[in-house]
C-alpha cells in the first residue's frame, strides 16, 4: 500500500520513492484532491489548508514524478499528461484582502497563511487560480524543452459542494435548491472533462478545458508575471524541508 497525505508535504517524498521502486509505467497524473471552501486552518507544515492541498501538494507531486512521466511517454510513444482539477470559481479569488491596502493580483502571497481577511470562497478561488497558473507555466516549460508530456487544467463544472458552500449565508440554502438542478454537475458528468484531458490521444491547443473543449480563463490566470512568481514561491515552499 502506498501512502500519501497531501496535508503533509514530507509524505509526498516517501510516496514517490515507493512508487518509483515499483518501476510501474506512468501515463498521466490527475491532480484532483480538493479542500473545498473550508474555514481557516493551517496544515502541519504551517500552510493555509486550501492552498496546501489544492495546489502546493500537487505541485510537488508532479515535480517529483515528472521523470517517470517522461520515461513512460518516451517508451510508449504516447503523450504523457498532467491534469490539474480547477474550477470556474478561480474568478472569485482575492482582489484586495480585507485588512490590507494593496491588490493581490489574485494570489495573496504576503498574507497567504494569515487568518486576517480570510474568506473560504476567496481562498478556494485563489487555490483554483494557482492550479491554472501551474498548468500554464508547466505546459510552457515542457513545450520549450521538447518534452513528450503536456499539462492542462480542467473544470468538472459547478459541483454541488461548491454551490452549497458558496451560498453559505442566510437564505443561501433556498437559492442552492433552486440552482442545483441547472448549474451543478452529476458525478458522472463531472468526471468527463478531466478524464478526457487525461486519456484523449490528442488534445486541441489550450490550457483550460470545460465540457471537453478549451475555454478562456481569467486574466490573472494568463498573467506571465504572476505565473512566474507563483512558480518560484511554490518551489520554495514545497521543497523547503529538503533544503533545510
Amino acid at each position: 500500500m502506498l501512502y500519501c497525505d497531501l496535508e503533509k508535504l514530507e509524505t509526498i517524498e516517501s510516496f514517490v520513492k515507493a512508487f518509483c521502486a515499483k518501476a510501474w509505467a506512468l501515463d498521466g497524473i490527475l491532480n484532483a484532491e480538493t479542500a473545498t471552501m473550508v474555514e481557516f486552518g493551517l496544515t502541519s507544515d504551517g500552510i493555509e489548508r486550501q492552498f496546501a492541498v489544492n495546489h502546493l501538494a500537487h505541485f510537488k507531486l508532479t515535480a517529483l514524478l515528472m521523470d517517470e512521466l517522461v520515461r513512460t511517454a518516451a517508451a510508449s510513444g504516447r503523450e504523457g499528461r498532467v491534469v490539474n482539477l480547477s474550477s470556474n470559481l478561480h474568478h472569485f479569488t482575492y482582489r484586495v484582502r480585507q485588512g490590507t491596502i494593496k491588490p493581490s493580483r489574485g494570489i495573496d502571497f504576503v498574507n497567504l497563511n494569515s487568518e486576517m481577511g480570510y474568506t473560504p470562497i476567496n481562498s478556494y478561488g485563489q487555490s483554483k487560480l494557482a492550479n491554472l497558473l501551474h498548468a500554464w507555466t508547466l505546459s510552457e516549460r515542457l513545450a520549450k524543452n521538447g518534452s513528450p508530456v503536456r499539462c492542462v487544467a480542467a473544470t468538472p463544472g459547478m459541483t454541488e459542494l461548491e454551490l452549497e458552500r458558496s451560498l453559505a449565508f442566510p437564505g443561501g440554502s433556498f437559492l442552492s435548491g433552486l440552482l442545483k438542478s441547472t448549474v451543478t454537475s452529476s458525478l458522472e458528468d463531472a468526471v468527463v472533462t478531466p478524464l478526457y484531458c487525461l486519456t484523449a490521444p490528442k488534445l486541441p491547443p489550450g490550457t483550460f478545458f470545460s465540457k471537453c473543449l478549451p475555454v478562456k480563463s481569467s486574466l490573472p490566470s494568463r498573467d506571465p508575471r504572476l505565473a512566474s512568481k507563483l512558480w518560484e514561491f511554490s518551489e520554495e515552499m514545497a521543497f523547503a524541508t529538503e533544503r533545510a
